[in-house]
């Protein structure tokens, strides 16, 4: 159910970021920075599920609603933000506070879904390491040698991290095509292996985000040095 939520939330995003007369207060970025502190909490949700249970003060169940919920809540707003960064952007408007929005606009895009894609990574590498041995069997079943869990798990955690030092190392756009990478391996494996679609909804929602993060990191290398300015510091 809530992958359908998230599936329906981006193409509404996608949808009413075609609407005129909402672009312009996209623009001054007053949505970009309640986005960038709800990619927060549902990532701290998230990681604070993995130790939760029915005994502990927030249980698992509420944080898992509160992730799923803020997910499907976050997908729509960055696919409506990553819609009028590319419209702002293709408009070749020259104005330098209007080109100054544009670019806090991109950073604090970005970093939201950056945020919102490598925690999952995070998390699903700590429930690898958990369960090494039934992970294991599953590579094994799916005819990949056992250490290929820990490859994956590397590949995840090395390129995530290549994905937060972006604005230090430029390495954004490289780790989201890998990654697109391991994830389409991902919905291959599970096709091959007959396993029921829903195995797959994790690896198809990550791959969407990807996609959106593929898109903003290609507006940024592409206007950086012409319509935008440098990305501001502030968050």
């Amino acid at each position: 159910m809530y992958f359908t939520i998230t599936l329906i939330g981006a193409l509404i995003g996608f949808t009413i970021a075609w609407v005129p007369r909402i672009e312009p207060l996209i623009l001054k970025y007053k949505i970009a920075k309640p986005v960038l502190w709800l990619s927060l909490l549902v990532a701290i949700c998230r990681f604070l599920a993995l130790w939760a249970d029915a005994k502990t003060v927030i249980s698992k169940a509420h944080l898992m609603n509160v992730f799923n919920w803020g997910k499907a809540a976050l997908f729509l707003l960055v696919a409506f933000q990553t819609v009028a960064l590319i419209r702002a952007v293709k408009g070749n408007i020259r104005a330098g506070a209007f080109n100054l929005a544009i670019g806090r606009l991109l950073r604090l895009t970005v970093w939201a879904a950056v945020i919102t894609c490598t925690s999952f990574f995070f998390v699903v590498s700590i429930g690898k390491m958990r369960n090494a041995a039934e992970m294991e069997q599953f590579f094994i079943q799916s005819g990949y040698p056992a250490s290929f869990n820990y490859v994956i798990i590397g590949v995840e955690c090395v390129f995530s991290l290549a994905m937060i030092w972006h604005y230090k190392l430029r390495t954004g756009l490289v780790s989201a095509i890998v990654l697109m990478g391991v994830m389409l391996g991902a919905i291959i494996t599970h096709a091959k292996n007959g396993d029921p679609l829903e195995a797959s909804y994790d690896a198809f929602a990550q791959l969407l985000i990807l996609c959106l993060l593929t898109a903003l990191f290609i507006v940024e290398k592409r206007y950086a040095g012409r319509n935008l300015p440098k990305p501001v510091t502030e968050p």
